[in-house]
């Protein structure tokens, strides 16, 4: 985080950037209502870099539909998980079929983010995953919320 005379907060690419300090709290304290089922912008990972390093420093690791790649970088930056989703044109030609196969991943994390972000949230570091669907077929939702919960509880 760099602040300069003009008191503008900036953070990373895709982060929170705000003119004055208290703006920036107020949009720290939005971005961790007390629900927690939302899915925002910066959760998601966008950044050409990050996502080069990750697949390039990650670990990985195997659950069917998913092949989950993970790394943990040594930046405190808010929020500390961010995620990314690929679904293979190769596998599925139709993009309807890869929307909707994002779609429902991004759900299923959304609703079940609090597993990580309760242990995450205490960390120091930020991290980084990216969910690479290698199933050939879709899935039901319910199949993969239950393969999704099973990856976040490995994760935590």
């Amino acid at each position: 985080m760099l602040v300069n005379r003009n008191e503008t907060v900036f953070l990373h690419p895709g982060e929170i950037y705000c003119k004055k300090p208290i703006d920036f709290i107020i949009q720290l304290l939005s971005c961790m209502e007390t629900n927690g089922n939302t899915f925002k912008k910066a959760e998601r990972l966008h950044s050409v870099t990050l996502i080069s390093s990750l697949f390039e420093h990650g670990k990985s690791m195997f659950v069917y539909p998913f092949k989950v790649v993970f790394w943990e970088t040594s930046e405190v930056v808010f929020p500390p998980v961010q995620i990314l989703v690929v679904v293979p044109k190769r596998t599925f030609k139709h993009a309807v079929d890869r929307n909707r196969i994002k779609r429902l991943i991004r759900e299923a994390y959304r609703t079940n983010k609090q597993l990580l972000w309760e242990k995450r949230s205490k960390d120091a570091q930020q991290l980084l995953i990216g969910f690479v669907y290698v199933g050939k077929t879709i899935l039901s939702y319910a199949e993969i919320e239950k393969k999704l919960i099973l990856v976040l509880h490995r994760l935590s």
